[in-house]
């Protein structure tokens, strides 16, 4: 294995060399990450998350069983059900007030859908009892109330003539909130919207490319460290 012997004065510029690179990575990772979060943690007090996790069908019948098979709920026959979970969630760092409230939160299903019925399955802290209400047959209303933070609650909703194949969004989310811009409904079963991917990986070039370039700062310090005279 070769041996590298260097004098204190070449040694001394390598250390150099790489503190000053070293440096250069911190800073890389503090802005990249550190500063991001710190912002969302403090400057944006203010945050709610609103995620579908599930969607499936309560009934699966064979097309040759259609014509057999009648599906029935609260005495009513249907073509179809479905069963969606929805999860809302205070990831801010100060309370969501009533009053902070100036519209409602209102999922919103499809034009030839109909919400049969809407519930709380879960909530934490235990304490937390958000109201559901039922609108235009199409659509569901959250109560305003008081989310405290890492306050959450997961919504179920039973649908009828719901599109489960279709790639559009199946539901929509709106409302207004003091200090929160935008309340976005996202899912982790289907497919985010277009321009997300496009976001998540330039922010991924940005990284490696920064990390690609402290590496070959680090190297050109050291080539030109051991090649500089004593």
């Amino acid at each position: 294995m070769p041996q590298f012997n260097f004098s204190s004065a070449t040694r001394n510029r390598i250390l150099g060399s790489a503190s000053t690179v070293f440096v250069l990575a911190v800073l890389q990772l503090l802005s990249t990450y550190l500063v991001p979060l710190y912002e969302q943690r403090f400057l944006n007090a203010s945050g709610l998350k609103a995620e579908l996790l599930s969607m499936a069908s309560l009934v699966d019948i064979a097309p040759s069983f259609e014509d057999k098979v009648i599906v029935t709920y609260g005495g009513r026959e249907f073509d179809n059900l479905a069963i969606i979970d929805v999860m809302i969630e205070n990831t801010g760092s100060k309370p969501i007030r009533k009053e902070d409230f100036e519209a409602p939160l209102t999922f919103r299903f499809p034009n030839d859908s109909e919400v049969l019925e809407a519930s709380v399955i879960e909530a934490k802290p235990g304490t937390l009892q958000i109201a559901v209400e039922i609108e235009k047959e199409r659509e569901v209303v959250l109560v305003p109330t008081l989310l405290n933070q890492g306050d959450r609650a997961i919504f179920r909703f039973v649908i009828s003539n719901m599109p489960l194949d279709s790639e559009s969004f199946p539901l929509a989310l709106d409302g207004r909130i003091a200090d929160i811009p935008e309340v976005e409904l996202i899912s982790s079963i289907s497919r985010p919207p277009a321009d997300a991917p496009v976001g998540a990986l330039s922010g991924f070039i940005g990284v490696l490319a920064g990390m690609i370039l402290v590496c070959g700062l680090l190297v050109v310090g050291i080539v030109r460290a051991i090649s500089r005279p004593d």
